[in-house]
């Protein structure tokens, strides 16, 4: 049965109504959520519930240990244009006839940059014993990072999702696995 006739009636091959539950109820009745979470909803669970990190094995070279380092992810940037700075181009599309123009141009009050998009990352945690969280945190190792972090089906699955996301080593949160 299509998704799409969730919380409808359906009429059965037997000639009875039947009423379908509604998908949230379907998804409970599954064991999901009620309603569908994205990837970084669902890691931010998984640290929750001490679901991650899975194990206690170095991601890289796959020797046991205690070391747990945290990883930002930077999956989505907000940016911004400031919509009264359009004399530089201008200027240097027309020259000076431009920069005369734009300088005998009234000025109109001041306006806020238009911020587009959104801020969207995640911290999250990979076991690394000391010598390949060394490997990882220099601008070589970002990949390298991507690498170790992708070996986590969930994270495979954030970069699937966010193909350029960036990642950097949040120092604030490296530990020793208790």
């Amino acid at each position: 049965m299509p998704a799409s006739q969730a919380g409808s009636t359906i009429d059965c091959a037997c000639g009875h109504e039947i009423s379908v539950p509604r998908l949230s109820e379907l998804r409970l009745a599954a064991g999901q959520t009620a309603h569908r979470l994205s990837v970084v909803e669902r890691i931010n669970g998984m640290i929750k519930n001490l679901e991650l990190p899975a194990d206690s094995l170095c991601a890289s070279c796959c020797r046991e240990t205690d070391q747990v380092a945290w990883f930002r992810v930077q999956c989505e940037k907000a940016w911004s244009r400031d919509p009264t700075n359009n004399e530089g181009i201008a200027v240097w599309l027309f020259g000076w006839v431009a920069a005369l123009a734009t300088a005998l141009t009234p000025r109109r009050g001041y306006q806020a940059p238009e911020i587009h998009g959104r801020e969207l990352f995640v911290v999250v945690p990979l076991n690394l014993c000391t010598n390949c969280l060394d490997s990882s945190t220099n601008k070589v190792g970002r990949r390298e990072a991507k690498t170790n972090l992708s070996t986590v089906p969930i994270y495979l699955e954030l970069f699937q999702e966010y193909p350029h996301a960036g990642i950097d080593l949040d120092r604030t949160d490296s530990t020793t696995r208790a």
